[in-house]
């Protein structure tokens, strides 16, 4: 009767209790060593399966239950054992130790980085005034001397693009500020730029030098607005150089200049030294003879 209501209150299957277990059974325990038991270690990953350091653990006991993240930490704190170690550095000194360390030169100079590979002078040239400065600073940041070698050619190659990409951009702007000024000239655009040219070797004369040599260092000869400035410049001083304004050329003819020279040549202003107009008369025929 008592077996009858239990197993309506909680029904078990069949074979539930099993010969040998329950309570003090003969064939049972925790840890017994039957054939075929699984294990810490048959749990395990794969890789942690494979990985020689674990066989030191023989008791299973000791291991379990057996986590996996504290198998897999005690792996790579094996791994560690026996390699060079860099604690992270906290001062100058200490960082300056792990720069040596991982392979900084003890001075820039002994850097192995050099211009190469440039074909254009200029920048070669700027490269190569920049090199020291390249090398202060990779020693500064503690680069080695293969990453400060990288770095420079890095570095190299792309002032090389840019140089490239800013010569291309020139070269369109000029196109574009011919169109624009063969548009405004007309026929008369080679003549303005003799007269431009004549002008500006005017005033660079007249203030010494110095002036050809600025236009041409920050190329003010691509831009449209110079271009036009300077042939306003050089239409206003044509009178002055004897030059048409419209081809750039002499305003008259080399018998016509001649004979001017000869005329104030032969006047007494040019003869006499005292007389008020001399050095007028000198400038003037100087201006002839050289238009």
């Amino acid at each position: 009767m008592f077996i009858s209501r239990w197993s309506k209150l909680n029904p078990l299957p069949l074979g539930f209790f099993k010969e040998g277990e329950g309570d003090g059974g003969a064939g049972g325990g925790a840890g017994g060593g039957g054939g075929g038991a699984e294990t810490w270690h048959s749990k395990l990953p794969d890789d942690l399966k494979a990985d020689p350091s674990l066989v030191d653990f023989k008791d299973e006991k000791e291991m379990i239950p057996m986590p996996i993240n504290v198998a897999r930490s005690y792996v790579n704190t094996k791994k560690l054992v026996g390699r060079d170690k860099i604690p992270m550095p906290k001062t100058p000194e200490e960082w300056d130790e792990t720069y040596k360390r991982l392979g900084r030169p003890e001075a820039p100079t002994h850097y192995n980085v050099a211009v190469e590979g440039i074909e254009d002078p200029k920048l070669k040239e700027m490269l190569g005034n920049q090199l020291e400065w390249f090398k202060s600073a990779a020693h500064s940041v503690g680069l080695n001397d293969a990453q400060a070698q990288k770095l420079f050619k890095a570095y190299t190659e792309k002032s090389g693009e840019t140089l490239k990409n800013i010569k291309q951009t020139g070269e369109n702007s000029l196109r574009e500020a011919e169109v624009e000024l063969r548009t405004r000239y007309g026929n008369a655009f080679e003549g303005k730029m003799v007269l431009m040219n004549r002008g500006i070797e005017e005033l660079d004369s007249r203030i010494g030098g110095g002036l050809k040599d600025l236009i041409k260092g920050v190329e003010l000869s691509r831009h449209p607005a110079f271009i036009k400035a300077m042939v306003m410049v050089g239409e206003m001083m044509a009178p002055d150089m004897g030059l048409d304004k419209d081809t750039g050329g002499p305003a008259i003819s080399a018998e016509s200049l001649d004979e001017q020279i000869r005329t104030i040549q032969a006047s007494p202003a040019y003869l006499k030294a005292t007389d008020p107009g001399h050095q007028v008369a000198v400038d003037k025929v100087a201006r002839l003879m050289q238009i």
